[in-house]
């Protein structure tokens, strides 16, 4: 039972650049502009590193004086212990033997290697590099401008997933299996979705799943909104007039719905207020029937309970019929029935009845009295009912298709019989038969 919504393609990954040093750029890559590709790695903009080689140079120096200081208190340590051993007057103290001197001159060299890490890295900064393959929706900057720590440069995204935010209202979630969200849970079936977008005058498609679904309910709308990805929408296609799935295209979303058993799908013109048919039974008597709607759409009407194989339903407008009225079968379509014990409900409307437009029979509405006017009666004998009718059986099943509702002739004073066509009745031999000519 397949459930449709709509959405904005939008990146799963998308950031800001901004620099990490200050300083005047230098130097922009040929892909550094408004939707420009670039792979993770390239460099896209370049800072003036001159002042950051020079604080490496610096940082450097100061690393050298600090291992020197660190040499010469190791050496004078060295000494003062070798005094104090000729001496001979016990243990001597840590300031005696330069220890202090020593850690502290380590300290420096701690300080000093720092530095140079710290100055190394800020001269890697002076060239911003993309970190993902992606594409540039905003440049901020170009050669010449000064940047500071911090000021936005660019807004990039990722372009191996695409994402698309679909709202969905909450009595329409009972027809999909959905990945909730458990705390600790494993992680649930993927429905596949269709997408369908206009782009140059034709319409596209692609292919993709829903991954989540969002952290909360819409407190305003109370909708459910999940979340379905398409990977790599960039990708060329095999059909050269296909267009990527971009970032910002509007599409329709048609969700793959989980299988339902045993339920038909009649036309909407088939119901009868809200949830009645009106059936053909056996001894050809119209009877109203209440029916269990699962679920309705503009043209089909999906009924769980109600119905059973073999049955006709009237799909033609009637003015007055009535419980009981008796009719005669003069124009069924005829259709063979695969019964089925699971069916996919996405798939019900396109599962209608196959009809065969050459029977011309037609349901006619009886008077109590079976007596008809001569004039009627020769056009009776004109439709008269198949004798292959009387055959059928309760093993008999059928498949409600999706018809289009004709006229009906109404009754005049004068008893002139009503019409109602595309009642839908099965051909028990699977085939269709040609109604008798007069």
């Amino acid at each position: 039972m397949g459930v449709t919504s709509q959405g904005t393609v939008q990146p799963r990954t998308e950031s800001q650049l901004v620099p990490e040093i200050a300083g005047r750029i230098t130097w922009v890559s040929s892909s550094f502009a408004e939707g420009g590709f670039f792979e993770e790695g390239d460099v896209l903009v370049k800072i003036d590193p001159f002042d950051y080689e020079q604080a490496l140079i610096s940082a450097r120096s100061q690393l050298a004086q600090a291992r020197l200081r660190l040499a010469q208190e190791q050496a004078e340590a060295e000494v003062a212990e070798r005094e104090w051993n000729d001496l001979g007057r016990g243990d001597p103290r840590e300031l005696t033997l330069r220890k202090p001197q020593l850690d502290e001159a380590q300290a420096a060299i701690d300080a000093a290697e720092a530095g140079v890490t710290r100055a190394e890295r800020d001269l890697e900064r002076a060239e911003i590099v993309a970190p993902y393959a992606g594409r540039v929706r905003q440049k901020n900057v170009d050669i010449g401008q000064f940047v500071r720590v911090g000021d936005m440069i660019a807004t990039v995204y990722a372009v191996d997933i695409a994402e698309i935010r679909l709202p969905l209202p909450d009595d329409q979630i009972a027809y999909l299996d959905l990945p909730l969200s458990y705390r600790g849970g494993r992680q649930q079936i993927q429905p596949a979705v269709t997408l369908r977008a206009t782009f140059a005058g034709e319409t596209h498609e692609w292919q993709g799943r829903v991954v989540r679904t969002e952290s909360e309910i819409d407190p305003v709308s109370r909708m459910v909104h999940v979340v379905a990805e398409v990977s790599d929408p960039y990708a060329p296609s095999e059909n050269p007039n296909q267009p990527p799935l971009a970032v910002g295209m509007y599409v329709e979303a048609e969700i793959e719905g989980r299988l339902i058993q045993n339920i038909a799908a009649i036309p909407r013109a088939a119901l009868r207020g809200r949830d009645q048919v009106l059936v053909v039974s056996v001894n050809e008597q119209l009877e109203f029937r209440d029916v269990a709607i699962l679920r309705s759409t503009t043209d089909a009407v999906y009924v769980q309970n109600g119905l059973s194989d073999g049955e006709l339903i009237v799909v033609s407008p009637l003015d007055t019929p009535t419980d009981g009225m008796r009719i005669q079968v003069t124009n069924a379509d005829v259709g063979t029935l695969v019964t089925t014990e699971e069916v996919n409900g996405d798939d019900l409307p396109g599962q209608a009845l196959g009809t065969n437009s050459s029977t011309q029979d037609q349901l006619t509405e009886l008077d109590d009295t079976n007596s008809l006017p001569d004039e009627i009666s020769a056009d009776r004998q004109t439709t008269a009912r198949p004798a292959w009718l009387d055959e059928l059986t309760s093993n008999d099943a059928v498949e409600v298709p999706t018809l289009e509702t004709t006229d009906v002739t109404q009754p005049s004073d004068s008893q002139q019989p009503v019409t109602a066509d595309n009642a839908i009745v099965p051909d028990p031999q699977s085939q269709p038969r040609q109604t008798p000519n007069p």
